[in-house]
């Protein structure tokens, strides 16, 4: 499992578990491709080494709440507005942990 701390721009991770602390506004688009629409909201996440940005995406909105502990599963990192930003991207997962499923090297 990767921690903050150890992200770099343009790399991959296997698995991330994050504390949600901050979640923001949905906002809609259209794919400039299709026209679909799609939705995003810019959220912040923490471990016991740090805080990074994260995107949630469509379905994914409704997953979670501020508090919860979410894992992105094949994510990588890259940059929004000059900030590190990790993502589940195209081919990675995302999911909201269970207490029993949260890392035991602690949450804080």
């Amino acid at each position: 499992m990767e921690k903050v701390k150890n992200l770099k721009i343009g790399k991959t991770f296997d698995s991330l578990q994050l504390e949600v602390i901050e979640k923001g506004e949905r906002k809609t688009f259209a794919s400039r491709k299709t026209g679909d629409p799609f939705s995003v909201v810019a959220c912040k996440g923490k471990d016991d080494t740090g805080e990074v940005n994260f995107s949630a995406w469509n379905e994914q909105i409704e997953m979670f709440e501020v508090g919860d502990t979410i894992e992105i599963l094949g994510g990588l990192v890259n940059t929004f507005h000059d900030e590190p930003q990790a993502t589940s991207g195209k081919f990675g997962t995302f999911r909201v942990l269970k207490d029993e499923e949260k890392s035991q090297e602690g949450q804080k």
